[in-house]
């Protein structure tokens, strides 16, 4: 493959990471707000008024929430999704590192990108850079989708809890 495939290759693939994580990211953030929503009010019809306070909540914060209600309330259901509260911590710190820092490409070999790099500029200009291989990017995206798949099997399933068919 020469040096313009490879270009294409990774720069394509580094779209589609950031599209598919802050995609992935979104939806997870709008799960959890149904599901802190669906626990605090338990009627549809006074929904909206829950749904427009929680859209301003930080996505850290709903994280927090959701796993008070199920170790509070949902404790057999928490039992089983635990760990789902880990991979969310991991999403969080790669999408605000996607949403705040700059992607910028190792070319420490002239033309050729060998892989993309999340950098951050701190206050002295002094820089921060991770390195993703393709296959940590892969890697990150199946786990996003994964973990978002598991937050929508949450949001249903505490949404029957409450008698509602979400």
């Amino acid at each position: 493959m020469g040096f313009k495939e490879q270009n294409k290759k990774i720069r394509d693939l580094s779209e589609n990471f950031q599209f598919k994580i802050i995609v992935n990211s979104n939806m997870i953030d709008q799960f959890l707000t149904m599901i802190i929503c669906t626990e605090l009010t338990k009627k549809w019809n006074s929904m909206t008024e829950f749904l427009d306070y929680f859209e301003e909540v930080a996505f850290k914060r709903k994280i927090d929430l959701v796993k008070i209600i199920l170790k509070t309330n949902y404790p057999e259901i928490y039992k089983k999704y635990s760990g789902i509260f880990t991979t969310l911590g991991e999403i969080k710190k790669i999408r605000d590192r996607i949403a705040h820092d700059q992607l910028t490409y190792d070319t420490s070999e002239g033309l050729i990108i060998f892989s993309p790099m999340i950098v951050r500029y701190d206050k002295n200009y002094e820089t921060n850079e991770t390195k993703l291989s393709e296959k940590k990017i892969i890697s990150l995206m199946q786990m996003s989708e994964k973990c978002k798949e598991k937050i929508k099997e949450l949001r249903n399933l505490i949404g029957e809890a409450n008698g509602h068919t979400i």
